[in-house]
């Protein structure tokens, strides 16, 4: 269950557990609830569903995960860099898809653990080439107003939802 929260890096899988050692003290048999109650949503896993809500034009829900990612403790920059290696994934995912590259080969050539391929997979065959370079430019380019634009960081984020959008 803990895996499926945070993907199977043993570091992070141990950081949770200590964290959930030290809340249930002293008690020493770990429940779900208790899982459930310290891990909740973790980030890659908030990466991915807002790609999802995202790509299908679901803004406000998009918009609404951003601002969990931000309550997580994330930066603007952070979640740009983490969206935009999300799109460079997808965007190599599409050409090995187009290149009839077999599905055993993804996860060395994506450098992403076997069990996430198939999201990548599947968030990909959602859109074409063309909309992801679309989408990956226009991250880039909103990375860049974020980190010089004397605007309000929300703002720039909530524009590249909303152009998105039409």
């Amino acid at each position: 269950m803990i895996a499926d929260q945070v993907g199977n890096q043993l570091g992070l899988i141990e950081i949770e557990l200590k964290k959930i050692s030290l809340s249930i003290h002293p008690r020493v048999r770990i429940e779900i609830k208790d899982i459930e109650a310290l891990i909740g949503k973790h980030l890659i896993h908030t990466i991915f569903e807002f790609v999802d809500q995202f790509t299908s034009k679901k803004l406000g829900r998009a918009q609404q995960l951003l601002s969990e990612m931000l309550l997580m403790g994330e930066t603007m920059p952070g979640m740009l860099a983490l969206i935009g290696r999300h799109f460079r994934i997808l965007l190599l995912a599409k050409e090995l898809q187009m290149n009839k590259v077999p599905e055993f080969q993804w996860a060395g050539i994506l450098k992403v653990p076997p069990f996430v391929v198939k999201k990548y997979l599947s968030q990909a065959s959602k859109m074409t080439l063309s909309d992801l370079k679309k989408i990956y430019q226009n991250i880039l380019t909103t990375d860049r107003k974020v980190k010089s634009s004397p605007l309000d960081k929300r703002l720039v984020m909530d524009r590249f939802i909303l152009e998105y959008a039409v």
